[in-house]
């Protein structure tokens, strides 16, 4: 009789357990992202064009401008964004002072954007 109940205990734990499981990954099924791509730059006569994942297309636009922000979503686990800034000079530019830097954020369910990438050049994230 003690190993009937040992085993029905047993039992009721595992599947107490695969319950649980399914329901933390329905969980995050429903979870929602936002991404924010932020751009800053300093010196020269520059023109950056940022190439940047929306939510179903690839979008891009030229700008003169020392910085840019956007806010896009929403977005799935596993989605890959990304964020390509390329910039050209026009006239004398003194590239000892340039700087250009970009960072993609992401917000998860309402929470504060977090850092997850920032450089120049190509950042890509995917998002976890």
């Amino acid at each position: 009789m003690p190993k009937k109940i040992l085993f029905s205990l047993m039992l009721t734990a595992l599947i107490g357990v695969l319950a649980a499981c399914n329901k933390d990954n329905e969980e995050d099924s429903n979870d929602v992202y936002f991404v924010k791509y932020e751009y800053q730059r300093s010196g020269g006569r520059i023109t950056t064009q940022i190439t940047y994942k929306d939510t179903d297309s690839e979008r891009s636009f030229t700008m003169s401008g020392m910085s840019w922000q956007g806010t896009y979503g929403p977005f799935q686990r596993g989605d890959t964004v990304f964020m390509i800034v390329r910039s050209d000079a026009t006239g004398y530019v003194d590239w000892s002072n340039f700087t250009s830097n970009g960072t993609i954020s992401i917000s998860k369910n309402d929470e504060p954007f977090s850092v997850k990438i920032a450089g120049s050049g190509t950042l890509e994230y995917v998002i976890k």
